[in-house]
């Protein structure tokens, strides 16, 4: 066999072997986020079923850092991220710079993720978004108790889901990870 011949069949073998790992990985990747999605719906025990279904934009909210309201970036984004949050959090603490991180890097296309100051005074809170250099935009809510016991949100951090049309899909009770809030989004999307 020519030596032409011999590399155009290793040629060829290559194409082979990188489609077939291609297609591996995409097929993979499609498979873990359709378990991923399974799982979200299934799982108790992130889930607030009060606030789930409940209307966000049915509240008023002023912004701290933004000059757009709140429900504007609802509306412009097909998911909207509300990280409820308050300085004397360790929670809190522990996961903003992952948030940041996200939101700088990661955010995925018409989503947006905003952090909603709860249970908190403005000095601590200002405090707070210095020493983490918090990066996306962040609100407090008007009425504050109203909002905490009408969507029975305990504990902090939650974080809330919400579709454009300001209706929140799905709730997480707890520190957040990147993968999580991939997951989360991605099944809102999918809703």
């Amino acid at each position: 066999m020519s030596k032409s011949i011999k590399v155009l069949i290793g040629i060829v073998l290559f194409l082979i072997v990188a489609f077939s790992i291609y297609t591996v990985i995409t097929f993979s990747s499609d498979v873990l986020k359709e378990e991923e999605a399974s799982k979200i719906s299934d799982n108790e025990s992130v889930k607030n079923d009060k606030a789930e279904g409940a209307q966000l934009n049915e509240y008023d909210f002023s912004a701290v850092t933004e000059d757009e309201s709140l429900e504007s970036i609802i509306k412009n984004n097909e998911v909207t991220v509300v990280n409820l949050f308050a300085s004397w959090c360790n929670p809190c603490r522990n996961e903003t710079p992952d948030l940041n991180e996200f939101y700088k890097k990661e955010l995925p296309d018409n989503t947006m993720l905003v952090g909603l100051n709860v249970q908190d005074n403005k000095k601590s809170r200002d405090q707070f978004l210095e020493e983490f250099d918090v990066q996306y935009p962040i609100y407090n809510v008007k009425d504050e108790k109203d909002f905490m016991t009408d969507l029975q949100l305990i504990i902090i951090p939650t974080t809330l889901f919400v579709d454009s049309d300001g209706k929140i899909v799905k709730t997480y009770v707890g520190e957040i990870s990147k993968k999580t809030l991939d997951s989360y989004i991605q099944y809102v999307k999918d809703e």
